[in-house]
């Protein structure tokens, strides 16, 4: 129920919030609360009505509808979601030229749910597809250290027979306080290839020159999984010799992002180990092709609504701040609860 006062004509300075050129008149109209979300959402698509705030020294917070401006802007941020999801795919938009009108309260409620559900869905499979390329990566990396794991045995082996063992470690460890085993240790692991001069100077002055660095360039550019971009890479082994030190290297490596991974020095278990990572890897690619693919899918189906529910949300949200400017009407007789407001129309 929509009742009309008419005022009189408005003043020249009511009129400059409209049209200069127009002459206006000033309403009084009263809203039943239960239809008043259709009455204006019917007056905001005439765009022939300007309303008054009558609620000016109420904080903004404490009027009617702030949770449903809330609701609004939580749709308005799924919908940003999205918009970088799809400009992540660099997927095209197509262009609408259809202006949608906003939606009832019934279309709304759907609305809310579908944004809701798809962005659940939307950051599952995001999560999922990240740890799958995590895990992916660490493969990868872990296969580029067996690969490099010749090279390197190959320039221990030669470091052993130079004799330079013995300058890499004396015989009495003075941090223990006894003989120290002759036999060294290695780690094996990658590191960012920007972190390898940094590397090599903490590890010398940790170790007191008592560690030796080897590393080796990935061809292969690899990626963050978080972020997708791409990161050269270095395979590397450290020879050291006793636990006190594995354990500072250890450090290091975690200081500087470095991942360490598990490398045997017999040939043979380490060929067996890379046929198994050679068949994890088979089926990781093919797991992660159809994630992007249902990824893709459901991208999809947002592409062809996205600016549509863009202009529906932004119009609903508009709705709410208009109605919060409206004020309850104090009539206790009428038969229903009314909000009261005043607008300004042009003159018929």
């Amino acid at each position: 129920m929509v009742n009309l006062q008419c005022f009189s004509q408005c003043s020249e300075a009511d009129m400059s919030k409209l049209l200069r050129s127009e002459e206006m008149t000033l309403v009084q109209i009263f809203l039943s609360q239960e239809a008043s979300y259709n009455c204006i959402r019917e007056l905001g698509e005439l765009g022939a009505v300007q309303f008054a705030d009558l609620n000016e020294g109420v904080n903004a917070f404490s009027r009617n509808y702030v949770s449903e401006i809330r609701r609004s802007e939580e749709m308005e941020r799924r919908l940003r979601f999205f918009a970088g999801e799809i400009e992540r795919e660099k997927l095209p938009v197509p262009a609408d030229y259809n202006v949608p009108s906003a939606p009832n309260p019934k279309d709304l409620i759907d609305l809310e749910a579908t944004l809701e559900q798809l962005e659940g869905e939307t950051r599952q499979i995001n999560a999922n597809q990240e740890a799958l390329l995590r895990n992916f990566y660490e493969l990868k990396e872990l296969k580029h250290v067996l690969n490099s794991a010749s090279t390197f045995f190959q320039e221990g082996a030669a470091i052993q027979q130079e004799g330079l063992k013995e300058r890499l470690t004396p015989k009495y460890d003075e941090e223990s306080g006894g003989n120290i085993s002759r036999h060294l240790s290695f780690l094996c692991g990658v590191i960012n290839r920007a972190k390898i001069p940094v590397f090599e100077r903490v590890l010398w002055r940790a170790s007191r020159g008592k560690a030796l660095l080897r590393h080796m360039e990935i061809e292969e550019v690899l990626k963050d999984p978080a972020t997708e971009e791409e990161i050269p890479k270095s395979t590397f082994i450290v020879y050291f010799q006793g636990e006190q030190l594995k354990m500072r290297v250890k450090k290091i490596c975690e200081g500087l992002g470095a991942t360490t991974y598990p490398c045997k020095e017999d040939w043979e278990e380490r060929r067996q180990t890379e046929a198994e990572v050679d068949k994890r890897l088979e089926e990781l690619t093919s797991i992660l092709n159809e994630t992007k693919n249902h990824r893709f899918r459901m991208l999809n189906t947002v592409v062809s609504s996205i600016n549509s529910w863009i202009i529906q949300v932004r119009k609903v949200k508009a709705i709410w701040y208009t109605m919060n400017k409206f004020k309850k009407d104090r009539d206790r007789t009428a038969p229903t609860r009314r909000l009261v407001s005043q607008a300004a129309t042009k003159r018929s």
